[in-house]
């Protein structure tokens, strides 16, 4: 069995990426019985449904060897139902793979919710994951962690988000100058490649 890596930072709160609030009424699966329902490739980070003895020749013929939690939410995970339980695929992924639940939430480090390969997927705690989010439209075309001062003389301040509060990193006369001061903070607190290069 794999050791999943260790879980990045401390704080961990719920949320819809954590399983009691996504399972409320039910017991959770554990890895062990979601290894004896769905095979995971980590490479590609798809799921199938393994062939059932008990089950109908019917369902076997209609799932067994096909795509698994393949729909998709609005928000962007692929989910789908499990013996009845409502599940996250990449929560699945990482219990697959690693052989226990993950410890907080699961974050995509590329951004892309469908990408459910191992190598994309980290535990950290929400104010972690929230680091990696999409750049908002409200300070387009400013790049990351800029936003512009009401100032009379134009001017960028450089804000960063940590722990859930946001610290000022100084203000600059041009935005490219405050983006290198947000990107080196940024890589100091260890946040993705994603979220600095945007």
């Amino acid at each position: 069995m794999m050791k999943p890596p260790a879980r990045q930072g401390t704080a961990v709160s719920k949320h819809t990426d954590d399983w009691s609030i996504v399972m409320p009424k039910r017991q959770l699966l554990s890895p062990d019985d979601l290894r004896q329902l769905l095979n995971y490739d980590p490479e590609t980070g798809q799921m199938t449904w393994k062939k059932r003895p008990s089950a109908s020749k019917t369902w076997n013929s209609r799932y067994a060897g096909k795509p698994a939690l393949t729909a998709k939410q609005g928000n962007g995970y692929l989910h789908g139902s499990v013996l009845g339980n409502y599940l996250l695929a990449h929560r699945v992924a990482w219990a697959l793979h690693y052989g226990q639940h993950a410890d907080g939430e699961i974050d995509h480090l590329s951004g892309d919710r469908f990408d459910n390969r191992i190598t994309n997927l980290r535990a950290v705690p929400r104010a972690t994951n929230m680091t990696n989010r999409i750049r908002g439209a409200k300070n387009f075309p400013l790049p990351r962690g800029v936003v512009r001062t009401k100032a009379k003389a134009p001017r960028y301040e450089a804000r960063i988000s940590v722990s859930g509060k946001v610290l000022c990193l100084g203000t600059f006369r041009c935005p490219n100058a405050a983006h290198d001061a947000y990107r080196a903070k940024a890589i100091e607190l260890g946040y993705s490649l994603r979220h600095i290069t945007d």
